[in-house]
């Protein structure tokens, strides 16, 4: 982790010192993407360069509170510990529905786990695992990371995507 922010920084002194403008489209990317954290970091160079760009300043308040939530959703159901979760050579899909009804059963429909697949149709990657008494989004980034798939846990939802 601390490896990927020094290279973000890095990233964001260089874009400083061309165009805080193009740092700012970056953050707005890397927002629109749920990628919160990135996002925030990119805001907040733009305003150490830009301390009046009230535009920035409304981005990073409205990126913090998303962050927030995010975190959130991902806290919450990692509160909720499936018992077991079990797939032999089955679809990530399939696996991450499963579990998402089992957050759904566990917390008696309280807690709904709304899913946006965005792989492309001609890619379902197979997982195979096997867990016991695991925090349901902790399976939920098993299963992504087994299948080679990104998540990223957004207000309302667990996006689940190709790398990019």
């Amino acid at each position: 982790m601390w490896r990927s922010a020094f290279a973000l920084l890095l990233g964001v002194s260089t874009l400083m010192a061309e165009d805080p403008k193009q740092l700012y489209q970056e953050a707005m990317t890397a927002s629109q993407a749920g990628n919160f954290a990135e996002a925030r970091l990119m805001f907040e160079a733009v305003l150490a360069v830009q301390p009046g760009n009230q535009t920035a300043r409304r981005q990073l308040e409205l990126v913090t509170r998303k962050q927030e939530e995010a975190e959130r959703l991902e806290r919450s159901l990692n509160a909720i510990v499936l018992e077991k979760v079990e797939f032999n050579d089955v679809s990530a899909r399939e696996a991450m529905n499963f579990v998402s009804q089992q957050v759904k059963k566990a917390t008696d429909g309280k807690q709904p786990v709304n899913i946006l697949w965005t792989v492309p149709g001609d890619q379902d990657p197979k997982v195979t695992l096997s867990l016991s008494s695991i925090p349901a989004g902790r399976a939920m980034r098993y299963i992504a990371e087994n299948a080679g798939l990104q998540i990223v846990f957004d207000v309302s939802a667990v996006k689940v995507s190709v790398p990019r």
